[in-house]
C-alpha cells in the first residue's frame, strides 16, 4: 500500500515540477511487498511490427547497457495476431522478481531516453 502512495504522491509532484521527482531514489526506497516471486514483472519497451525492428532495438539496448545490464536479459517476445492481423513484437527487459526491481529498471531506461513501463506477470493470462 505505501509503494502505491509513493507512486501517486511522486506522479503528482511531477505535474507540478518534472524535474523534481527523482524516480531512481525512490524506487529504490520502497521495499517489494506486493508481489515477489521468480517472474513478478517485466519491462517493455516497445510492440513492432515486424522481427528486424524488434532485433535491432535489443541489440542497441544490449550494447548500452553492456556494463550494466539492469539485472535482468533483454527479450524479444512474439504476440499472436488474429486472424487478420500478422503477429507483433515485443521487446522488454527481465523478469524481475519484484515490481519494485522493475520499477528500478525502468527508471533506469527512462534516463539513457528509452521510454517504457512495468508489466506485472499474470501467469492466468500467460504474460
Amino acid at each position: 500500500m505505501f509503494t502505491a502512495l509513493y507512486f501517486v504522491l511522486g506522479t503528482l509532484l511531477s505535474i507540478l515540477d518534472p524535474g523534481g521527482v527523482d524516480w531512481i531514489a525512490l524506487a529504490e526506497r520502497i521495499d517489494p511487498v506486493e508481489q515477489t516471486g521468480p517472474t513478478a514483472a517485466s519491462v517493455q519497451l516497445d510492440l513492432l511490427p515486424d522481427p528486424d525492428s524488434a532485433a535491432r532495438l535489443a541489440d542497441d539496448l544490449r550494447a548500452r547497457f553492456a556494463d550494466d545490464p539492469l539485472g535482468r536479459d533483454v527479450f524479444v517476445d512474439v504476440v499472436p495476431g488474429d486472424a487478420e492481423l500478422p503477429p507483433s513484437y515485443r521487446v522488454g527487459v527481465g523478469p524481475f522478481p519484484s515490481y519494485a526491481a522493475a520499477e528500478l529498471a525502468r527508471a533506469q531506461l527512462e534516463d539513457a531516453g528509452f521510454a517504457s513501463f512495468v508489466r506485472s506477470a499474470d501467469p492466468s493470462l500467460g504474460c
